[in-house]
């Protein structure tokens, strides 16, 4: 099942910006040459919607990026959402480019503006191209350097060429992509705020847990539960326990493949990490150990606590969600991360991979609090 969160070109939404933009562009228009009102792609603003298939080649390789019922997929990384916001600004930032002055028709000057043939090795240029549902092309362009503050205006300009023509152009306006396929994919997991987690439990492969809570939101520091009665906590232990309640505000992965892929089967569970909110959201997180990879990764699930403790009397309530809020949360993320496992970087769950060692001071140590 793919995401189904995630949305399309919005129309109206194109159509704002697009008048946003056209004004801008009559306040400053004294600054730009009167090529300026020429169109590179004439009519495209006017087919945004027809646009089904963003493709982009460079020096590394190519992405694309297609739309389907479900949104907008990068075909490269297992057809995984892409950044529905950034598909919809490159096709608006195409149809707005305007020409302003042809510029060179040399070759040996063409990587001086990154527009050199984009297979060439170390090549910085781009090639964009726009097709719709049937295949037919709506637009194609090499990008090349950006210029700024075009003819003194404070507008931005970028130099582009048509593919199998010479003529090197300089355009008013800008394009702004990545061509990596993490640039493109939508990264983010889960957005829980601190405030609303009460409980972080993990689990590692020997059964040992560790667990810390917060009786209520206005605690300064969680409590860590089931401590030893001659255990003796190092100092400023707590810089450690009260991260675990930002694990996962805005928690974004670096890699993503299949619940399926070759590269996981019969990886071995190093860490089960749980985290509960007071008001009911329980998402829990399986780290995995791919030995012949060197690296770890982890599966996500979201679930409904049938009895949530509830934020206590007497607490700002603000920021917290109803039964009803919470449920359509956990199936959001569930409907987002239900095929997929990710490769997320070891500092954003470093936090939820704590252990009793890690927050005792040593017998040594004679700091502990």
């Amino acid at each position: 099942m793919r995401p189904s969160t995630i949305i399309g070109l919005a129309a109206a939404t194109i159509l704002m910006v697009v008048a946003a933009a056209f004004g801008v562009a009559q306040h400053y228009r004294f600054a730009v040459s009167p090529l300026a009102e020429e169109r590179l792609f004439p009519g495209l603003e006017d087919g945004l919607s027809d646009v089904a298939r963003i493709e982009v080649e460079h020096a590394t390789g190519k992405l694309t990026m297609t739309r389907t019922e479900a949104g907008w997929v990068v075909a490269e990384k297992h057809a995984y959402a892409a950044n529905a916001e950034m598909v919809g600004k490159v096709a608006l930032q195409l149809s707005q480019l305007r020409l302003v002055e042809p510029m060179t028709r040399m070759a040996e000057r063409f990587p001086r503006v990154w527009l050199d043939d984009p297979s060439n090795q170390g090549s910085r240029a781009k090639l964009v191209r726009l097709k719709d549902t049937g295949g037919a092309t709506l637009a194609e362009v090499m990008v090349g350097r950006p210029r700024y503050n075009l003819g003194g205006g404070g507008l931005d300009g970028i130099y582009i060429r048509r593919p199998g023509e010479d003529q090197v152009w300089l355009a008013q306006g800008s394009l702004e992509f990545g061509k990596t396929e993490r640039e493109w994919l939508q990264r983010q997991i889960t957005d829980v705020a601190s405030k609303r987690v009460h409980k972080v439990s993990a689990i590692d492969a020997d059964g040992t847990a560790f667990v810390a809570v917060k009786a209520k939101p206005s605690d300064e520091h969680f409590e860590i539960q089931n401590l030893p009665e001659d255990a003796k906590l190092r100092r400023n232990w707590y810089w450690d326990v009260d991260d675990t309640a930002r694990a996962l505000r805005g928690l974004e992965f670096d890699d993503v493949v299949p619940h399926t892929d070759k590269q996981i089967a019969g990886s071995e569970v190093l860490l089960t990490a749980e985290v509960r909110t007071y008001d009911g959201l329980i998402v829990t997180l399986t780290m995995l150990e791919d030995a012949e990879a060197e690296q770890s990764w982890t599966r996500i699930t979201a679930s409904v606590d049938p009895a949530p403790v509830g934020v206590p009397d007497g607490e700002d309530t603000e920021g917290f969600k109803t039964a009803d809020e919470v449920k359509r949360e956990a199936d959001a993320i569930n409907a987002a991360v239900a095929d997929w496992t990710y490769g997320i970087a070891d500092w954003r769950l470093k936090s939820l991979k704590l252990r009793l060692v890690d927050v005792l001071a040593k017998p040594q140590d004679d700091t502990g609090s």
